[in-house]
């Protein structure tokens, strides 16, 4: 079926949103760890006497609760050009100010591992006063448990600044804790605050004084070994901070590392009512992360294990039982997965559309209303995101209809009329009787592209 022009105006807006492949679309992230040797980056764990160390240190943290350990640069070869030179840039103004200054989490993580870092988040032991007044342009940033942190504007590019964080108090008193003030949110020392990080395997320091790295609780083992655990007694921690459930699943599936047996027990025990004891918001923040970055499958099949997702997805909690169902959804992520692995910028919405679709499918618009409203009571559908569900699940149910050309032109430039294509793509993998209306909108989606990729050359 030959699909006319529809207007300059319309064929600019495809070109914006067809040649990106998703206008909403987020970028995506560090996928999976390489088949090549971490040692190729870091040298780390190919170092005989680097690994005695890591050994002699794991038993004193099995022993004592924690035990400081101290790789120096020599040793592990990550150097500051590994960094980004504006995340650089804040820790040494903070350093030449008179404080120490950490690079912690996500990016040494993911260089102790060998693979390409994302996220440079620098902890210290300036108060935020002290790094406003150090660093200038800052912004902070409240999260769940109360703090703040400072946000480093550079351009497009930001740098997340935290000070130190205390112990939480639900520890105070608990063996092999060092004593510290219940009553204070912030500390002056990483030893307090590597004690409120989620995941060992994220609590590793990288001393940007000195280059060494700092490990207080057998962090670089567990990496090593492919084990998450967490800092105290999984029980004791979740308990405090039941994010880390979500977060140890979105890690069991990124990396396929295994659960350390406290971690494991206690997950297999309560991962439901974990979930459902973190805010919306957080839920929200932590869930989106699960579907874009290459591991959809393998971050479904984690959660479902654990009996998270029902949980979690409530209005479809019904259905994850039906083996159907189960064979939809394995797909839809699989098709996700593929998706990302071809370069394709993806929106995280998407899934969340995938997943609720077959409990709306059927649905007037009150009732698809109240399923998002049911929704969001565990994970946070704020309006606007309700309102954007709404339009794709209302575009996606025409898209099986009979239309004129010019209709059919006017559908493909909506603005959710990639995320409604992508989905009918999603469903066309279990469903054949999809094949025809699939052709339709592929031939009309290309001949919008070529329309306006040719105004864009004219």
């Amino acid at each position: 079926m030959k699909i006319r022009a529809y207007g300059l105006f319309l064929c600019l807006l495809a070109a914006l949103a067809l040649i990106s492949g998703n206008a909403l679309g987020e970028a995506p992230g560090t996928v999976v760890i390489p088949e090549a040797d971490p040692a190729e980056r870091a040298g780390l764990f190919a170092n005989a006497e680097v690994n005695a160390m890591i050994d002699e240190n794991y038993e004193a943290v099995v022993r004592d609760g924690w035990a400081e350990l101290r790789i120096p640069l020599s040793m592990h070869g990550i150097t500051e050009e590994h960094f980004t030179a504006n995340s650089l840039d804040a820790a040494h103004k903070l350093i030449d100010a008179g404080y120490d200054a950490y690079m912690i989490g996500g990016s040494v993580r993911d260089l102790i591992m060998g693979t390409e870092a994302m996220d440079y988040d620098i902890t210290t032991n300036a108060s935020n006063e002290a790094i406003m007044e150090v660093l200038g342009d800052v912004t902070f940033h409240g999260i769940a448990t109360g703090h703040e942190f400072a946000i480093v504007h550079y351009g497009d590019e930001i740098v997340d600044v935290a000070s130190c964080i205390n112990i939480p108090a639900s520890y105070h008193g608990i063996q092999g804790v060092p004593d510290f003030d219940p009553d204070s949110l912030y500390s002056d020392n990483i030893v307090a605050d590597s004690f409120q990080r989620d995941l060992t395997m994220n609590a590793i320091y990288y001393d940007v004084a000195t280059g060494d790295l700092v490990d207080f609780h057998g962090g670089l083992h567990d990496i090593r070994e492919g084990i998450l655990d967490t800092m105290l007694d999984a029980k004791v921690e979740l308990d405090t901070d039941p994010r880390v459930a979500v977060r140890a699943m979105r890690f069991k599936a990124r990396y396929g590392a295994r659960f350390s047996d406290r971690l494991e027990a206690e997950m297999r025990e309560r991962a439901p009512e974990h979930v459902t004891n973190c805010t919306p918001k957080a839920n929200l923040v932590n869930l989106r992360k699960f579907y874009t970055a290459g591991y959809a499958r393998d971050a479904w099949e984690t959660l479902m294990d654990y009996g998270a997702f029902p949980a979690l997805y409530t209005p479809v909690a019904d259905l994850c039982q039906s083996s159907a169902y189960q064979t939809y959804i394995r797909s839809a992520m699989e098709w996700m997965d593929t998706w990302h692995d071809a370069g394709h910028l993806q929106d995280s919405d998407l899934a969340m559309a995938a997943i609720l679709w077959p409990a709306v499918a059927d649905l007037d618009a009150e009732s698809i209303a109240e399923v998002l409203e049911a929704q969001s009571k565990t994970i946070m559908l704020f309006e606007d995101i309700r309102q954007k569900y709404m339009a794709l699940f209302e575009l996606e149910k025409s898209l099986t209809g009979s239309f004129t050309d010019e209709e059919a032109m006017e559908m493909v430039f909506q603005s959710q009329f990639e995320n409604a294509y992508e989905l009918l793509l999603m469903r066309g993998e279990t469903d054949k009787s999809l094949e025809d209306a699939i052709a339709f909108w592929t031939q009309a989606r290309s001949l919008a592209m070529s329309d306006a990729e040719a105004t864009i050359a004219a």
